[in-house]
C-alpha cells in the first residue's frame, strides 16, 4: 500500500472513531465486563459486602492518603474577597491503614458497648466529617447496615425516618442534636438507644483496641440484592422514603462511575454534597475509593471557600449537585478560582447554560454528569470534553448506545394530552418509544419481570410505593420497567439530554411547556440570582399557567420588570412565557443538595393578600389588581 493511501486510512479510521467513540465504548465495555467477572465472583465467594474490596486497597497502598478532611478554624473570614483563605483551615490526612484502624476502633465500641452485631440497621444522624467515614465502614466491618439520615430533619420527619429503618441505635453528631431532641422523647419511647458520638465517645475510641470481625460475620450478606445501606429519598413531595442502596449498586455503580471518570489512584475527589445522599456517598466517596485514590470530604458547601478547600486538598475532582454549579458562577471573584489542580467537576443536575461558563471560568477540562437517582437500578453518565456533548446526561459511542437502549434503558412516549402518563394505544393497549427529540418518560428495564427484587430493590418497608415505580406489559405482554418519573429526550447523535421532571412539567394552551426550559430562559437577566417556574391552576381556564417565583440577587432592589417582559417574550414561545411571577423576600427553599423544591409553589394563592403578584399584560409584566382578578377568574381576561 503506498503513503498516501496508507495515511487517507489512517485519517479516514481516525474520523470513524471521532464519529462513534469506537475506543471509548471498547475501553468501557472491556471495564465494565471486568467489573461483572470480579462481581460474579465475590457473590460466589460471599464476599459482596464492601468492606472487603475496602481491605484490598488497604493491602495495595497501606501508607497512601485515603481521607482528607479540611477543617475550618475560623468563621469570620476577611472582607476582602480575593484575600488568601488558606490560613483559616487546618488539613486533616488518613492513610489507607489509618482510616482501616481508626474504623476498626469504632467497630470496637459498637460491638462491646452497644450490642451491634451483623444484620442490624444503625441510624447515622451526622453533619459531614471524618466521624461519618469511621462510622460507616465500622459498621460494614461488622455486618451491620447503616441508614443514613438527613441532618437537617427534625420532629415528624425525623422520627418517621428512624422509625422506617428499623434501626435500635441512632448515632447522633452532637451538632444536630437540637434537631434529634425535637422528637427525643419519642424514639426512646420506641425502645431506640440515642448515642451521641461526642468527646466522651471519642475518648474511648482512641483508648479503644481494633477490632476486625470474622469474614463469617460479613459473609452471611450473600445477595447483590441485600442492602448495603439505606438512603431516603428528599421528601419534596411528602415524608421521605427509605430508598435501598444495594451491594451490586454499591460495587457495580461506584466502579462503574470511576471507570467512567476516568478515576486513578493518583486522583482525589473533594465533596462538601451530603454524605446521607447517594451522589456523595455512591459517586463520591465509594467511586473514589474504587479507584485506590482520595476523598476529600468537605463539611458544608461554601460558594466562598470551596476551591480553597479543593486546593488545600489536593483535588482532581469536585463534586456538584443541583443549583451548586450556578451557585460558584455567581458568586464574586475568590483566590483560587483557577489556583488549583482540579480537572474535572463530577455530579449531577448542571443546567446546559451555566456548563460552559462554568468550565472556562474555573479553567475546568471535562464535566462529568451523571443522570440517576438512589433507587434506580443504574444511570447515565457523559464525561465531557471539549465541545461534544455539552449539555447532555449521556454521551456515548455508537456502539454502547444502541447496546444499553436496547437492553438497558428506553424512553417511552408520553400522552399528548397529558405529559405526566406515558402514551398507550387504545386498541392494543401498548406504548411506543420515543421518536428522535421527542421527550418522554425514561425507563429501565427489568431483564427477569417475574424476580424484580434483583434488579430493583425499591424502596425498604414501603410495597406499595415500590410497586408504583413499575410499568407493566408496556411494549409486550410480560415486559417490566422502572419508571424514573423523568423526561429525557435524544438527539440524531445519540446524545440524550434531562428535559423536566414529569411532575413539573405542566400544560397549557394545549401545550406542553418545560419548567427546565422555562428557567434557562431566565439566565443572565441583571438582577436574577435564580428562578423556579411552576404551572399554578387559574379558575375557568384548562390546564396550568406559567408562575415564575424569582429570588433577587439584591432582595431591596428586585430586577426590572421591562427587561423580564423583553426576554423571555422573545426567547420562549408564547404559551411558555409565565403568565405570572412575585419576587421572594427570601432564598428559595432547597434541599441539602442544593436542588430547589418546586412542589411547595406550585399551590400558589393567586392573588395573595401579602404579597405583589405581577401579571402579563401586553407584553409587560404589572401589578395584578383585584379588579383585573375577577376578569380573569371569569374568563374574560386574556392570558
Amino acid at each position: 500500500m503506498s503513503l498516501p493511501l496508507y495515511a487517507l486510512g489512517l485519517l479516514g479510521a481516525a474520523y470513524i472513531d471521532a464519529r462513534h467513540l469506537i475506543r471509548d465504548d471498547l475501553k468501557t465495555a472491556a471495564s465494565v465486563a471486568r467489573m461483572s467477572i470480579r462481581t460474579l465472583l465475590r457473590e460466589r465467594r460471599g464476599t459482596v459486602n464492601v468492606f472487603f474490596s475496602f481491605e484490598e486497597q488497604v493491602n495495595k497502598r497501606p501508607n497512601q492518603v485515603a481521607l482528607i478532611y479540611p477543617e475550618q478554624v475560623s468563621t469570620k473570614l476577611p472582607e476582602d474577597r480575593m484575600a488568601p483563605l488558606d490560613d483559616y483551615f487546618v488539613v486533616h490526612r488518613w492513610t489507607y491503614r489509618e482510616l482501616h484502624d481508626t474504623a476498626l476502633r469504632f467497630a470496637r465500641l459498637f460491638r462491646d458497648e452497644l450490642g451491634i452485631k451483623p444484620g442490624d440497621i444503625v441510624a447515622l444522624d451526622c453533619m459531614n466529617n471524618p466521624d461519618y467515614v469511621f462510622v460507616w465502614l465500622g459498621l460494614w466491618s461488622l455486618g451491620a447496615t447503616p441508614a443514613f439520615i438527613n441532618y437537617n430533619l427534625r420532629s415528624d420527619a425525623l422520627l418517621h425516618c428512624i422509625k422506617i429503618a428499623g434501626a435500635n441505635v441512632v448515632l447522633v453528631d452532637p451538632e444536630v442534636s437540637d434537631n434529634v431532641d425535637t422528637v427525643r422523647k419519642e424514639i426512646l419511647a420506641e425502645g431506640k438507644n440515642i448515642v451521641m458520638l461526642d468527646d466522651v465517645f471519642h475518648a474511648k475510641v482512641k483508648n479503644a483496641t481494633p477490632y476486625r470481625a470474622p469474614d463469617k460475620d460479613r459473609i452471611r450478606q450473600q445477595q447483590m440484592s441485600d442492602p448495603a445501606m439505606f438512603i431516603y429519598t428528599s421528601g419534596t413531595t411528602g415524608l421521605p422514603k427509605s430508598a435501598v442502596m444495594s451491594w451490586s449498586k454499591a460495587i457495580v455503580g461506584a466502579g462503574s462511575y470511576a471507570s467512567a471518570m476516568r478515576m486513578t489512584n493518583k486522583d482525589v475527589t473533594y465533596s462538601p454534597m451530603p454524605l446521607y445522599h447517594s451522589t456523595g456517598a455512591v459517586l463520591g466517596m465509594l467511586a473514589i475509593f474504587s479507584a485506590g485514590g482520595a476523598f476529600a470530604v468537605g463539611k458544608k458547601f461554601s460558594a466562598r471557600t470551596f476551591w480553597t478547600q479543593a486546593k488545600l486538598s489536593n483535588a482532581t475532582f469536585v463534586q456538584y449537585v443541583g443549583e451548586t454549579c450556578r451557585y460558584l458562577l455567581m458568586s464574586p471573584p475568590g483566590p483560587d478560582d483557577t489556583r488549583h489542580g482540579v480537572r474535572g467537576a463530577i455530579g449531577n443536575g448542571i443546567r446546559p447554560d451555566v456548563w460552559v461558563k462554568f468550565k472556562e471560568r474555573f479553567n475546568l477540562q471535562i464535566i462529568g454528569e451523571f443522570y440517576g437517582a438512589t433507587e434506580f437500578p443504574t444511570g447515565l453518565t457523559n464525561y465531557q470534553r471539549g465541545e461534544y456533548g455539552i449539555g447532555a446526561v449521556a454521551s456515548y459511542g455508537s456502539l454502547l448506545t444502541n447496546l444499553l437502549f436496547r437492553m438497558r434503558y428506553t424512553i417511552a412516549a408520553v400522552d399528548p394530552d397529558d405529559p405526566n402518563e406515558i402514551w398507550r394505544n387504545p386498541k392494543t393497549g401498548f406504548g411506543r418509544v420515543a421518536k428522535t427529540n421527542e421527550p418522554g418518560e425514561f425507563l429501565f428495564r427489568i431483564p427477569d419481570p417475574q424476580n424484580i427484587q434483583n434488579t430493583f430493590q425499591g424502596y425498604h418497608g414501603n410495597k406499595k410505593a415500590t410497586e408504583e415505580k413499575i410499568i407493566r406489559n408496556l411494549f409486550k405482554k410480560g415486559d417490566a420497567y422502572v419508571r424514573s418519573g423523568d423526561l429525557l429526550k435524544w438527539d440524531d447523535q445519540g446524545l440524550v439530554y434531562f428535559v423536566d421532571r414529569m411532575g413539573d412539567t405542566f400544560r397549557w394552551k394545549s401545550e406542553n411547556v418545560s419548567t427546565n426550559e422555562v428557567e434557562e430562559a431566565f439566565t443572565n437577566i441583571p438582577g436574577i440570582y435564580q428562578v423556579v417556574v411552576v404551572g399554578v391552576q387559574v379558575p375557568n381556564h384548562e390546564g396550568r399557567a406559567g408562575f415564575a417565583v424569582i429570588e433577587p440577587k439584591d432582595f431591596n432592589n428586585p430586577p426590572d420588570l421591562d427587561a423580564i417582559a423583553k426576554t423571555v417574550t422573545e426567547k420562549l414561545p408564547k404559551y411558555a412565557v409565565p403568565v405570572f411571577l412575585k419576587f421572594t423576600n427570601a432564598p428559595l427553599d432547597a434541599t441539602g443538595t442544593n436542588k430547589v423544591q418546586k412542589a411547595k409553589y406550585r399551590n400558589q394563592q393567586i392573588p395573595h393578600p401579602e404579597e405583589t403578584i405581577y401579571w402579563l399584560k401586553n407584553n409587560k409584566y404589572v401589578p395584578l389588581q383585584a379588579n383585573e382578578w375577577k376578569e380573569v377568574e371569569a374568563g374574560k381576561a386574556r392570558l
